[in-house]
């Protein structure tokens, strides 16, 4: 499965904060949103059920909390890949 780059992960947040209509691809062609942003078009099956997306502010507000998580994130898949281990939660 394809992730998102720390850069890919600026990009969306920029996106998602500050641009209508990128907000509006996503919800109606996600593979389009993320080749905008140059992120893997695969990705975009994670947001084919998304019918509603945060409204900018909270996401511009909540912007270091959305990051710290998602680093959070691919740290525990990069440790499970690095480690051939699959870690519990």
């Amino acid at each position: 499965m394809a992730n998102l780059t720390p850069t890919q992960v600026d990009a969306l947040l920029d996106k998602l904060g500050s641009d209508d209509a990128f907000r509006s691809l996503l919800l109606s062609n996600p593979a389009a949103a993320l080749k905008q942003i140059g992120a893997p078009e695969e990705l975009a099956a994670c947001f084919a059920n998304c019918k509603q997306l945060a409204d900018p502010q909270t996401l511009r507000a909540s912007r270091s909390a959305i990051q710290q998580s998602w680093a959070a994130s691919w740290m525990r898949t990069f440790t499970t890949c690095v480690s051939g281990k699959r870690r519990r939660s």
